[in-house]
C-alpha cells in the first residue's frame, strides 16, 4: 500500500505482496527499488519516489527468502550497491539408518522437513515428526520399518517430541492448546485412538522420557528466563510433579537408564555462555552426580542393556561411553564412533537414536538447516538476470 503521512493521499495498492516492502537506494540514480516478499520470493521493483510509481520491470533476487514472522523481509542495502538479506536454507531432510562405522544402511520416507525420528523400543517402528512447509503444521506419523507403510496419529495440529512406552504400545507427545498452554498427550497406537491429555507444568515445558515401569514421565520446564529444570511427573491420580535437577542454565534431554536407576541429561550449568556437558544422577536423586562427557556433549541416549551411553559432541560427532549400572554407576572414557565436521566420514549428526544392541542408529543428518543464512550481493541493482511478472493485486 502507498499513502502519505499527512493523509493528503488515499492509500492505494501498488503490488500484491505477502510481506511489507522496504525502499532501498539505487546508486547513481534518483530512483530507488522497492524490495518485498511474495510467496517466499524476494522481488525488487524499480521505483520512482517523486512520482510514486514504478520505474521499470520487477526482477527476482531470491526464490527462498526468509520472512520474519511471515510479515517482514529482513533486507538492507548501502548506497554503494551492497545488498544483505536473509534467505531460508533447504530444510528438506530424510531420516537415515547408519551402523557404528558411519556406513549408511537405509533411508526412511520421503525428503521433507523432519523435526524428530524416534524408533520404538524393538526398533521395528519409527515415530517421525515433520512440518508441512505450506501450512506450517506438525505431523506425527508411525512408520513401519519392514513395509515402509505409515499412519498419521489423529490429534492436535502441533504434535512434538514423541516418546515411546517401554512396551511399544503407547506414544506420549507434547502439544499446545488454544491458549498456548503445553499439554502432554498419551495415545495408544491405533489410527482411531484419541489421546489422553494432561496439562504440563508451565507455559514452556515438554515431556522427554518414560520410566521403564511406565509410571513416571520425565519433563523439562523453563523456570526463569531461559533456565530449564528437570521434573518427574507421576501418571497416577496424584500427578504431583517433583523437581529432580535445578541448576543455573539449561538442564534437559534427560533419559532413564534401562533399569530405571539412573538418569542421563545435558546441562550448561556453568552459565548460558557455557557449553553443554553430559551428566548422570541416581533416581531418586541422592546428591551424587557424574560428569560423563569431556569437552562438551549433548543428547544422551542409553543402550538397551545399560552398558553403553551415546551422545553428540559439540561438533556433531556420535560418541560412545562404556557404562555399568550394576550395583552403582561406573563409566569409561568417551570414544568417537563417527561423524563431526572433520570426521570420517564427514557427517554432522543432529539427532541419533540407537537400536537396542547399539549397532545401528536412526539419525537426522546435517542436510537439515538450523535457521537461515545471510546473503550478500554486490551491484545487485544492475543484475536483473531473472525478470518476473509483478504479482497480481
Amino acid at each position: 500500500m502507498l499513502g502519505t503521512t499527512d493523509g493528503t493521499r488515499t492509500a492505494s495498492t501498488l503490488a500484491a505482496a505477502t510481506t511489507s516492502a522496504v525502499y532501498l537506494p539505487r546508486p547513481q540514480s534518483s530512483d530507488g527499488v522497492l524490495v518485498y516478499g511474495h510467496e517466499r520470493k524476494l522481488i525488487a521493483h524499480p521505483f520512482n519516489a517523486s512520482k510514486t510509481s514504478f520505474a521499470g520491470a520487477p526482477f527476482l533476487i531470491s526464490e527462498q527468502a526468509r520472512e520474519f514472522r511471515r510479515r517482514v523481509i529482513p533486507a538492507s542495502a548501502s548506497v554503494g550497491g551492497v545488498l544483505v538479506y536473509a534467505e531460508e536454507e533447504d530444510k528438506a531432510d530424510q531420516p537415515k539408518i547408519f551402523d557404528r562405522r558411519g556406513q549408511l544402511i537405509a533411508r526412511l520416507g520421503p525428503r521433507r522437513e523432519y523435526i524428530r525420528a524416534v524408533p520404538s523400543p524393538d526398533f521395528k517402528k519409527i515415530a517421525v515428526v515433520s512440518r508441512d512447509s505450506a501450512s506450517m503444521l506438525f505431523n506425527l506419523e508411525i512408520v513401519d520399518r519392514r513395509t515402509g507403510n505409515s499412519h498419521r496419529l489423529r490429534g492436535p495440529d502441533r504434535m512434538l517430541l514423541p516418546i515411546w512406552s517401554r512396551d511399544g504400545k503407547r506414544i506420549a507427545y507434547t502439544s499446545r492448546s488454544g491458549d498456548f498452554q503445553p499439554v502432554l498427550n498419551i495415545q495408544r497406537l491405533s489410527p482411531e485412538s484419541s489421546p489422553e491429555s494432561i496439562p504440563l507444568l508451565s507455559h514452556t515445558s515438554w515431556s522427554q522420557d518414560w520410566s521403564p515401569d511406565g509410571r513416571i514421565l520425565l519433563v523439562t520446564a523453563e523456570t526463569s528466563g531461559t533456565d530449564r529444570s528437570i521434573w518427574a511427573l507421576p501418571l497416577d491420580r496424584s500427578r504431583l510433579p517433583s523437581q529432580l535437577v535445578r541448576t543455573p542454565g539449561k538442564n534437559d534431554e534427560q533419559h532413564w537408564s534401562p533399569d530405571g536407576r539412573f538418569i542421563a541429561y545435558q546441562s550448561n550449568e556453568s552459565g548460558h555462555s557455557g557449553h553443554m556437558e553430559i551428566y548422570v544422577i541416581p533416581f531418586p536423586p541422592d546428591g551424587r552426580r557424574w560428569k560423563v562427557s569431556q569437552g562438551g556433549g549433548q543428547e544422551p541416549r542409553w543402550r538397551a542393556d545399560g552398558k553403553e551411553l551415546f551422545y553428540l559432541s559439540l561438533d556433531y560427532a556420535l560418541m560412545s561411553v562404556k557404562t555399568s549400572t550394576a550395583g552403582g554407576f561406573s563409566f569409561g572414557p568417551p570414544a568417537t564412533l563417527f561423524g563431526g565436521r572433520s570426521g570420517e566420514p564427514a557427517l554432522m549428526v543432529w539427532h541419533a537414536e540407537p537400536s537396542p544392541d547399539g549397532q545401528q542408529f536412526v539419525i537426522l543428518t546435517g542436510a537439515r538447516s538450523r535457521g537461515s543464512a545471510l546473503r550478500l550481493r554486490l551491484n545487485w541493482w544492475a543484475r536483473a538476470e531473472t525478470p518476473v511478472s509483478a504479482p497480481s493485486r
